[in-house]
């Protein structure tokens, strides 16, 4: 282990060595900021309240902010051993408002509440409109009263205790709370009085530790769509702790997910022409306030996934008849007229188009009699692409720098795709949570087939192709 150099107090030597201490601190090497670190160390326990040394540390967070973080520990080191200057660096250490939330979040953390109030009031000459350093300060100021309101007869560990406890309920850790609201008690109680407000603090933590035991119950029942069983374990759980807003948040985006699996059920096959806007605003709202392994949110995004895609396959199917119109609308235009197959009463040979699985073609069939039947025998003369009407489900676009075809799904890797590259999807395939779809692809004039996993396409038609 290095030593730090001795401290010389001759004003040539000290300007060398703070300009050595100032090279350290300005490396990009986590090994050369920690010498800088350690030999500041050094100096300040020789000298505690050595200006100079405190100046220079504001210099150097100045011209570099990465070093502020082992700054701010250091002062925060040396406050503890009662400097004034310390502290009062602490206050002029160069700060934005993120740097000074997170300061002030520190504070209240650790039970500083006297000083988390000062820094959230500095945040707020800042940033009047910051929300949560307004929430913070209000809760830092309740604490300080609460402090202020103890029994001073109270064993010095006890309120020590109290204070650290009302930190972690802060943080939502209940456990370490109970904990510590329990040594206080017994360290009161050992003095022969007793905690009255650590008591009710204690029941009131117990509440939340049981209500946390239901809420993950109810987790897991909504992990098996389990619905009922999960809202009443999640209605157990708000009864015992009323405070928990995000239990209650749950509770609403789970009503709202059984009321839109209900309409979806309820319509059938008209289901496809639900809205989507407001249907998707709600599942993004239940994505951030539900667990993520959720049946019922799965099952209703899978459901608007086949949405879309039965509408673009209603889409692509009128692309196709648009352009098998647009290749034969010269000759249909020019010699024949288009009218229901049944109503024909002519002797003149009739142009009959023919979508069917797997071929558009065209052909000219003579009429013998008033009435084409659909059981006429016609011989194609002209095949076109051989696309299938009824097998595609819609068509999309990659929408990644590049992405990898499988063979199957989770199967060997057998091509690679880029931005923009158009597919049509043949089939969709759900496994192990990851939906994929079976493409074809045009490559160099011949069609390409494999499965993509469905998040790296887009439905529709890509930028680069619009007109």
């Amino acid at each position: 282990m290095t030593t730090p150099d001795s401290f010389d107090n001759t004003p040539n030597d000290r300007e060398v060595q703070f300009r050595s201490v100032f090279e350290h601190l300005s490396s990009n090497r986590a090994s050369e900021v920690w010498r800088g670190i350690d030999q500041v160390r050094f100096w300040l326990n020789n000298n505690i309240e050595d200006r100079e040394i405190y100046d220079l540390l504001l210099d150097i967070v100045q011209r570099n902010r990465n070093i502020r973080e082992q700054v701010r520990s250091l002062l925060i080191e040396m406050k503890g051993k009662d400097s004034k200057l310390a502290e009062e660096t602490l206050s002029r250490l160069p700060s934005n408002v993120q740097d000074l939330l997170a300061d002030s979040d520190d504070a209240y953390y650790a039970g500083d509440y006297k000083q988390a109030s000062e820094l959230y009031r500095r945040v707020l000459r800042a940033d009047p409109e910051n929300t949560r350093a307004r929430e913070q300060l209000a809760k830092s100021m309740q604490e300080v009263q609460a402090a202020v309101e103890l029994n001073p007869n109270l064993p010095r560990e006890a309120i020590q205790y109290y204070r650290q406890a009302r930190s972690y309920i802060a943080a939502r850790d209940y456990l370490a709370a109970s904990k510590l609201l329990a040594a206080a008690i017994e360290a009161t109680e050992a003095r022969g009085n007793s905690f009255p407000d650590a008591e009710q603090l204690l029941s009131s933590v117990q509440n939340s530790l049981i209500a946390d035991g239901f809420k993950k119950r109810a987790n897991i029942s909504l992990a098996k769509n389990q619905l009922r069983d999960a809202l009443d374990l999640y209605n157990r759980a708000v009864a015992l702790d009323p405070s928990d807003e995000i239990t209650k948040r749950e509770m609403d985006s789970i009503q709202e997910l059984i009321k839109v699996e209900n309409k979806l059920r309820n319509k059938g096959v008209l289901k496809i022409f639900t809205p989507l806007g407001k249907l998707q605003q709600t599942l993004d709202n239940a994505r951030f306030t539900t667990i993520a392994d959720n049946a019922l949110l799965k099952s209703i995004e899978k459901q608007v996934s086949q949405i879309r895609l039965t509408r673009w396959g209603g889409v692509a199917s009128i692309l196709i008849i648009v352009l098998v119109f647009i290749i034969f609308r010269n000759e249909i235009l020019e010699n024949y007229a288009i009218v229901p197959i049944n109503t024909i009463e002519t002797q003149t040979p009739v142009l009959v188009i023919i979508v069917s699985t797997n071929t558009v073609a065209k052909t000219i069939v003579p009429v013998v009699t008033n009435t084409i039947t659909a059981t006429a025998t016609i011989s194609p003369t002209e095949t076109i692409s051989p696309t299938s009407t009824l097998a595609v489900l819609g068509i999309g676009y990659i929408k990644l720098t590049a992405i990898t075809v499988r063979e199957s799904p989770n199967g060997a890797p057998i091509e690679t795709l880029s931005l923009y590259q158009v597919v049509t999807i043949l089939e969709q395939i759900d496994i192990g949570g990851s939906t994929w779809y079976r493409c074809t692809w045009d490559s160099n004039n011949n069609s390409d087939q494999g499965w993509i996993l469905a998040e790296y396409i887009h439905l529709g038609i890509p930028p680069t192709l619009t007109p």
